[in-house]
């Protein structure tokens, strides 16, 4: 069996709450894991990352101006939704609902061994297939390229999706032009954009949700680190709430 560290870590530190669980109702006296991994710090530095506001804020004005379409409905398909990958490629007209501000994730794109393009009508999960917002400068990008059918993103014709070599050169092309190849990946993007939801104030049930995960526990590890620009987001409201204290009020 070929298991990485994350694989054996979540494998760990699942049983270990199994453990303790089992521990606290007296089933048992003693547990085997003496480390509980019950400190949920997310996930370490290298693995997927948010971007800091200003580089995002960078790559977002930057967008309108990629000179092909396909470079700019995928970057702004990616930076808005927080969507995978494969979802952004098996994403339709016909589950675009630009008026109403919202689009369906009903089916995904994926490149088995990147030889070919095969299209899956279940997504990953159950909770994958939901809806996500359309904000206005993402309804601005798809507008002019609107269509009743076919996919977004489009292979030799609407009724078939991009290749693998079509995907990869594109989305590439689009991050070399930005000046993020090599430094950010597709998923980063997911991972800002989880981030920030959890900044705002969205629950880890809410952010679950709009990121189509069956439940809060990858949300917990991979998005739980909040960005040093989070926390000072809120310093205003900590200086609101001891103002009455200060010398002079």
């Amino acid at each position: 069996m070929n298991l990485n560290r994350k694989t054996i870590d979540r494998i760990g530190g699942f049983a270990s709450r199994i453990f303790k669980v089992a521990m606290e109702m007296k089933i048992i006296q003693d547990t085997p894991f003496k480390n509980t991994l019950l400190r949920n710090n997310g996930a370490k530095e290298g693995h997927h990352k948010a971007l800091p506001d200003e580089e995002l804020d960078r790559i977002k004005r930057l967008i309108p101006a990629l000179n092909h379409p396909r470079q700019r409905l995928y970057m702004g398909l990616l930076v808005y939704t927080g969507l995978r990958r494969e979802e952004i490629m098996g994403l339709r007209w016909e589950n675009i609902h630009l008026q109403e501000g919202y689009g369906e994730v009903v089916q995904v794109v994926v490149y088995p061994n990147k030889k070919r393009a095969v299209v899956k009508d279940n997504p990953k999960t159950e909770a994958s297939e939901r809806i996500f917002f359309i904000p206005r400068p993402l309804q601005q990008l798809l507008t002019p390229y609107c269509q009743e059918m076919g996919y977004i993103i489009h292979g030799r014709t609407k009724e078939k999706p991009a290749s693998p070599s079509t995907m990869e050169r594109n989305y590439k092309a689009a991050f070399e032009k930005l000046g993020i190849l090599g430094k950010y990946d597709n998923h980063d993007f997911r991972a800002t954009f989880g981030t920030q939801l959890k900044e705002m104030g969205f629950t880890s049930a809410q952010v679950a949700d709009l990121l189509g995960h069956a439940d809060t526990r990858m949300v917990e590890t991979v998005y739980a680190r909040t960005r040093k620009q989070g926390i000072l987001k809120h310093q205003k409201a900590v200086e609101t709430m001891n103002a009455a204290y200060a010398c002079g009020s």
